[in-house]
């Protein structure tokens, strides 16, 4: 028998109580069987976020290979360049004692970008290409800066 750390599941707020689908409801009951009897564990609730869109994805690599055209560089290899430059966080430790600084950058990862969020990363990268690169890059649909505001909106909207 596999013995589960996590598990979740997605349902709506309805008279102050979580609903759940029927399936995600027989899913979750079946997770929640896997931990030990009497076991502590810790309940979240958090409003759901929309993860970016296959189509998104592809409009992304779609930019980034048009670029690697440009550069002669590997498609891969400028993904991790945009990743390092706008997704990366600086983490420090300090010493106590001597008062040394240690700094480390942390690569950021695009997969974990809800909406908005891989909205604005496509737009620095498209950005880079037309200032730094003079490679212009075509909106991705007719609605993309309309349903940007709108992704932008409801992310300000759960915080």
């Amino acid at each position: 028998m596999r013995h589960l750390t996590e598990t979740q599941a997605v349902a709506r707020i309805k008279g102050n109580r979580l609903v759940f689908r029927p399936r995600t409801k027989e899913r979750f009951d079946t997770d929640v069987a896997q931990f030990k009897e009497g076991e502590h564990v810790t309940v979240s609730v958090q409003r759901k976020r929309a993860h970016r869109s296959l189509a998104a994805n592809r409009y992304y690599w779609f930019v980034v290979n048009l670029i690697a055209e440009s550069t002669g560089q590997g498609a891969d290899e400028l993904h991790e360049f945009f990743k390092k430059r706008y997704l990366s966080t600086i983490t420090m430790v300090v010493n106590r004692t001597t008062g040394q600084v240690f700094e480390e950058v942390v690569p950021g990862s695009s997969r974990v970008l809800y909406v908005a969020e891989f909205y604005d990363f496509v737009e620095k990268v498209r950005l880079f290409a037309s200032t730094d690169l003079g490679l212009l890059t075509p909106d991705p649909n007719p609605d993309y800066h309309y349903e940007r505001r709108e992704a932008v909106k409801a992310l300000e909207a759960s915080a």
